[in-house]
């Protein structure tokens, strides 16, 4: 072999290397696009009209929304998952999001969230006080990886407050379709006069042999009568639900406020459950951060620097890193604030981050969610 033949031999091999690698990039781009094309598409919002409104306390704070798509059918969804709520209080601008529950079991030809009026809030005094029926909305498809597995194991409910939405959907579509599969349903608010779905509970009760049902009332009023209205006077706690757990193997679900749902879930890993069969969600920065930061070491302050907004920034010890995104300016889009919408996912320029318990949104490879994880090293986000 030719001196100029051997170099015409490594340039070509340089050229087929070159030609693997631009393929290997290209492939990346392509899939990248595609699951931004995905999400984008699962994320536009479909004009859906109100059919009816109701009450659902006898104090007017919670309220349920029927809807049903202008031009389509309604969608699938499984019992547990959530809508957003694209709305515009103002009447202009930027949308506003929200997630909400879904309230009904599927397959009844609607969607039903229940809403309840947080006071100086954007979203749900406007949809109280402003949306009425024959009104349309923008929401988004049905999502959320916080929903009932389709076999017979027993479940466990668990829930405080509004956080009893997901829990009635999955108990409606429980008695529909599951009616020997052993329920406990747990809830704890503060009186009769703020328990949501109080009747319809009592009903299912009463029509489903196989389901128990424990409710504490934190602040009984004169009206409220023990064993009828409620079981237990107090705070629903962790030895009160561990007493109340089925013998043997169950999934339990919890959905409530985020200190109830810190102890427990807490309370359920010391009593033995395995950690797949421990369930949770909640909506807001004080809730699942908590939970799914523990097994997460803080360590040390970690530089955050954000990329496009040329921000940079120390996260101290159990911080949120998207507070802390907030905080500086730099833009990232964030619903649900628990890991479950999947909005804020961020790709990460350098640096790793973890999560004691993963999100129920999974994101892509060399991204994160800035809501719930942490940094576990210096860290430059693409926001």
């Amino acid at each position: 072999m030719t001196a100029a033949q051997l170099l015409v031999g490594i340039i070509l091999g340089f050229a087929a290397q070159a030609a693997i690698l631009l393929g290997m990039a290209a492939a990346r781009v392509r899939r990248e696009l595609s699951a931004s094309r995905d999400r984008a598409a699962r994320l536009a919002p479909i004009p859906m009209r109100v059919l009816r409104k109701t009450p659902e306390t006898a104090d007017g704070s919670v309220c349920s929304f029927l809807l049903a798509p202008v031009e389509q059918s309604a969608p699938a969804f499984l019992p547990g998952q959530y809508l957003t709520i694209h709305a515009r209080p103002d009447g202009e601008g930027a949308p506003v999001q929200r997630c909400y529950s879904l309230s009904n079991a599927p397959g009844e030809g609607f969607l039903r969230i229940s809403v309840k009026r947080v006071a100086g809030g954007r979203v749900s005094p406007w949809l109280h006080d402003r949306v009425a029926a024959g009104d349309v909305l923008d929401v988004g498809a049905p999502a959320g990886a916080f929903h009932l597995a389709d076999d017979e194991t027993p479940v466990v409910l668990v829930s405080g407050g509004i956080g009893i939405t997901p829990m009635m959907a999955m108990l409606e579509y429980l008695h529909a379709t599951h009616p020997a599969r052993r329920v406990v349903f747990l809830h704890g608010c503060r009186n009769g006069r703020e328990f949501a779905f109080a009747t319809r509970l009592r009903e299912l009760a009463a029509s489903h042999p196989s389901l128990r049902l424990h409710r504490w009332f934190s602040a009984p009023e004169g009206a409220d009568v023990q064993g009828r209205d409620y079981d237990h006077a107090g705070r629903m706690d962790a030895r009160s639900v561990a007493a109340c757990l089925p013998t043997g193997l169950a999934d339990v679900f919890l959905c409530g406020p985020g200190a109830m749902m810190q102890d427990l879930v807490a309370a359920l890993r010391a009593a033995g459950v395995p950690e797949p069969r421990i369930h949770f969600e909640a909506f807001g920065p004080a809730s699942v951060p908590a939970i799914a930061g523990a097994g997460v070491s803080e360590g040390a302050p970690r530089t955050v620097e954000f990329g496009r907004s040329g921000k940079r920034a120390v996260l101290k010890p159990g911080a949120s890193m998207l507070e802390l995104a907030e905080s500086v300016g730099a833009r990232i889009t964030a619903v649900c604030r628990a890991g479950t919408c999947g909005n804020c996912q961020t790709r990460i320029l350098s640096g790793t981050v973890g999560y004691g318990t993963p999100p129920t949104f999974a994101p892509a490879p060399g991204s994160c969610l800035p809501c719930v994880c942490k940094p576990t090293s210096d860290l430059v986000l693409d926001a």
